[in-house]
């Protein structure tokens, strides 16, 4: 489900008209995340660490609106929930996009996106159900890069990507510390540094939440 943003009463109107104009309107922040604890939890659960990740990734897009904001025919809409597509390396090292089913109970999560991924990764790139999603606005784009520790990061962004979708990257642990390199990548006629701050604080947030103790 979505609701249309009335750009009447939407205080960011005029940044809006401003920024939508833009050849290149998209900006995007590299920041530093503590995953310590879901690391461990990965671990002693024998859970795959990415999907830990995104797993808490979701319960942040679910709770923060802005992140949820799409254009759609030069209005605003904001989706009451969105999915993740994710790549995955193959054995081959190649990848494939998976999209991922939007479980809301951890060990559900894990389990269907277990099942997700492993389908998903014997088909083709562009596979009917990659072509019929890809350009789908109800969902972000993630990649996860455990090789890499990086403090900046570019997207490849189709032409025809006009709905303002937000792009996310995870990269290497590093496990002296336990922090990890997190760019976002957002629309500005969306969202400004200041939400993609507030975003950020809340992703850190349900990566600290006590429900890994459990």
């Amino acid at each position: 489900m979505k609701k249309k943003i009335s750009l009447e009463a939407w205080p960011r109107k005029e940044h809006y008209a401003f920024f939508n104009e833009f050849e290149q309107p998209f900006f995007s922040v590299t920041v530093t995340l503590q995953m310590r604890r879901l690391y461990e939890l990965s671990k002693r659960t024998e859970t795959p660490f990415s999907l830990t990740c995104l797993y808490a990734l979701q319960l942040a897009l679910q709770q923060y609106a802005p992140i949820r904001y799409r254009i759609e025919s030069s209005d605003v809409v904001e989706y009451d929930e969105v999915e993740i597509s994710s790549v995955f390396l193959r054995d081959d090292e190649t990848f494939r996009f998976v999209r991922l089913a939007p479980e809301r109970d951890f060990k559900r999560f894990i389990s269907m996106n277990l099942h997700c991924k492993a389908e998903q990764l014997d088909g083709p790139l562009l596979s009917e159900q990659f072509l019929s999603e890809s350009l789908s606005p109800n969902c972000v784009h993630v990649s996860i890069l455990p090789w890499l520790s990086f403090s900046s990061f570019n997207h490849a962004r189709h032409s025809r990507d006009d709905f303002g979708i937000p792009k996310f990257v995870f990269g290497k642990y590093n496990k002296a510390d336990g922090t990890m390199p997190f760019c976002i990548e957002v629309h500005h006629a969306l969202m400004d540094g200041l939400h993609v701050a507030e975003f950020v604080r809340i992703l850190q947030e349900k990566i600290d939440q006590e429900i890994w103790d459990r």
